[in-house]
């Protein structure tokens, strides 16, 4: 799992892939993510496509956000199908 100094911006990146080819989803691909505690910090934003099949979403905390695992939600409609893909990182004090 990816850690980050609290305050710090983490990255989140995925492959979408469709037959085994990297694929950039035709329709949507949007970013979800929830604190430590489940509330929800980030909905529906949409993710950047880096290259073919390769997406990002950079998220920097709120003031006062916690340290603790995150969960992120990559979220992607292809051909009318919705696939999703979770991913969690770490807000630490600081890194071992």
């Amino acid at each position: 799992m990816k850690q980050f100094l609290i305050g710090a911006t983490a990255t989140i990146e995925d492959q979408f892939f469709v037959s085994g080819a990297l694929t950039t989803p035709d329709t949507t691909y949007t970013v979800e993510i929830d604190d430590p505690a489940g509330l929800n910090v980030v909905n529906n934003s949409a993710m950047t496509v880096v290259s073919t099949g390769l997406l990002r979403y950079n998220y920097t905390p709120a003031t006062g956000a916690v340290c603790g695992v995150y969960t992120a939600d990559c979220i992607y409609v292809h051909a009318g199908v919705t696939t999703k893909e979770r991913h969690k990182f770490e807000y630490v004090k600081e890194i071992d």
